[in-house]
C-alpha cells in the first residue's frame, strides 16, 4: 500500500514539476505537494487509494470483538487529510475562499484574491495530473 502511494507521488510531482518549469514557476514544482509526505495526509491518503477496507455491515460479522478501520472510516480520514492538504497549499483554489460567518452572512462565500503564481502551479497540477 505504501509503496505503490510513494510511487504515485514521487510520478505526479514528476509531472507536475515538468508543467512548473514550463509556466515559469520551477521551484513551486520543487515544493509542490510537500504536505502528502506528512502522516497526517500520507497515511489516510494511501489507506484511501491503496488500502482494502470492509463496509460497516462486514466488520461486524468479521470482527464482533475488536475494532477494525472500515470503509467509512477511511474515507472520514481522508476527507480531514484533503481538507487539511487544500489549506497548507496555496495551489488550491479552495484555499482562497473565505466561508462568512457573521450573522448577517448566512455562511457566503468571499473569494480572496489568488496571486498568479500560485495560479500557475494549479494548472501545473491539473496538467500533471491529467
Amino acid at each position: 500500500m505504501h509503496w505503490k502511494y510513494l510511487k504515485s507521488q514521487v510520478r505526479h510531482k514528476w509531472f507536475v514539476f515538468l508543467e512548473c518549469c514550463k509556466l515559469g514557476v520551477p521551484w513551486l514544482g520543487i515544493i509542490h505537494d510537500l504536505s502528502k509526505f506528512l502522516p497526517s495526509e500520507w497515511l489516510p491518503y494511501a489507506r484511501y487509494f491503496y488500502g482494502e477496507w470492509p463496509t460497516v455491515e462486514q466488520a461486524n460479522r468479521q470482527f464482533p470483538f475488536g475494532t477494525v478501520k472500515t470503509k467509512e472510516d477511511v474515507e472520514y480520514e481522508f476527507d480531514v487529510a484533503w481538507l487539511h492538504h487544500q489549506h497548507r497549499n496555496k495551489h488550491h483554489w479552495q484555499r482562497w475562499l473565505l466561508t462568512l460567518d457573521s450573522a448577517r452572512s448566512d455562511g457566503k462565500l468571499f473569494p480572496l484574491p489568488m496571486p498568479e503564481r500560485y495560479l500557475r502551479e494549479m494548472l501545473a497540477d491539473w496538467r500533471g495530473a491529467g
